[in-house]
């Protein structure tokens, strides 16, 4: 941050204020996502304990011809855990997508105001800002 600091001035404090601003959306992405794997843990304990108990009683139920049934429970407690599994799938691609806009977000809102309030557009200013910039991007990630 000295560095941008030294090369563009104050307009990266803009960036950092987007940061700011930014981590309790990705906070708020993470905790629901912790959420949906929770309910989707019970569907998966639920379903493994049926597909237990179906192969400790195996004999039980293939005398008394139950396999349709336990088949059904069976694909219900697993059509539970696809859905939930498939809004973790969103929110994760989600979370990533939002993870990399970040920083790039970072980079032309910083740089837009430091060429609005009639900063030096040139080229080694910008390749300049741009590296300090990357070089945010992990610790930001």
């Amino acid at each position: 941050m000295v560095i941008l600091l030294v090369f563009i001035g104050w307009p990266a404090l803009v960036g950092v204020v987007f940061m700011i601003v930014a981590m309790p959306v990705q906070g708020k992405i993470m905790m629901t996502m912790q959420s949906r794997i929770g309910d989707m843990v019970k569907y998966t304990d639920s379903r493994v304990k049926i597909t237990n108990e179906l192969l400790q009683g195996i004999q039980c139920v293939k005398m008394y011809s139950w396999e349709k049934s336990f088949f059904g429970v069976i694909e219900s407690f697993r059509g539970q855990e696809l859905v939930q599994l498939k809004k973790i799938a969103y929110l994760t691609a989600f979370s990533r997508a939002y993870m990399y806009m970040v920083p790039a977000m970072v980079s032309l809102l910083s740089l837009s105001t430091y060429a609005l309030t009639g900063g030096d557009v040139s080229p080694k200013i910008i390749f300049a800002a741009l590296a300090a910039f990357n070089q945010l991007r992990f610790p930001l990630m």
